[in-house]
């Protein structure tokens, strides 16, 4: 759960403002960040593997905490 915490906070987080910042400001985008969170995503989409939630069976913080950093 700790490792889905720091990511969200560490990586997720940081290149979602990014992007929000730019289009708030209506500035182009680095397309850099967007391969990088486009990758990340991917990732988290491997790790799901066809479950529905990150750690066990049920919604836990980790879920929460990603969901948060990529809305």
């Amino acid at each position: 759960m700790d490792q889905y915490a720091a990511f969200a906070a560490s990586t997720l987080t940081p290149l979602v403002r990014h992007i929000e910042d730019h289009a708030f400001k209506a500035t182009p985008v680095d397309n850099a960040v967007r391969v990088q969170l486009d990758a990340e995503v991917r990732k988290l989409d491997k790790q799901l593997n066809g479950k529905k939630f990150l750690v066990g069976d049920h919604m836990t913080l980790a879920d929460i905490l990603v969901f948060c950093s990529l809305i």
